[in-house]
């Protein structure tokens, strides 16, 4: 049987996706974003310091052919982001405060997705899930009927006898410690 994984790849090797990376300078994202364009999956966007993810990816000999650099504090995209959330905050954060967050990578990044600049974010190899996960549960609006969202952790393992052919969904306690039956 195929693996989750060799079969994701197959699928986004036909419908490749723009996915951005809001730890771009992560010498573990510049691996995985480099076998993304390899392997013709899509385009990975990192977010950072045009300068330091350059010098990362030389130091880690890996090409950046493929791929897109953004840096979200001199972005042109800026002022429009910030705008549009602090409408979406409807008043609960000013202008100044609303730059500040969505010059933040992980707020840059959800907006990016909100604005279908691109089809999904990676994140979490050095932020925690709370601080990735809030700009999404503030920006992106749930499915109508959803009243709760959460997290899913997915274990996609060599030993097949596992969980399903070898992978695990794991339900997040990080996003609802104590859920309800209904949650």
């Amino acid at each position: 049987a195929m693996s989750l994984i060799q079969n994701l790849i197959g699928k986004l090797q036909r419908h490749p996706k723009r996915f951005v990376f809001p730890e771009g300078a992560d010498p573990r994202i510049l691996q995985a974003a480099r076998q993304i364009a390899t392997r013709r999956m899509g385009v990975p966007v990192l977010l950072g310091d045009r300068a330091q993810i350059k010098s990362m990816a030389r130091r880690l000999a890996i090409a950046l052919d493929g791929m897109r650099l953004v840096e979200p504090e001199r972005s042109d995209e800026l002022e429009q982001f910030a705008a549009d959330f602090q409408h979406l905050r409807q008043g609960k954060v000013d202008r100044d405060e609303a730059r500040r967050l969505v010059s933040t990578h992980s707020y840059f990044a959800t907006m990016m997705l909100a604005n279908s600049q691109v089809d999904a974010i990676v994140s979490g190899a050095t932020a925690s899930a709370s601080s990735a996960l809030r700009p999404l549960f503030q920006i992106i609006p749930r499915q109508a009927g959803v009243k709760t969202a959460s997290s899913l952790l997915v274990l996609d393992m060599e030993a097949r006898n596992v969980g399903i052919d070898g992978v695990l969904f794991l339900a997040d306690c990080g996003v609802l410690p104590e859920p309800t039956v209904e949650q």
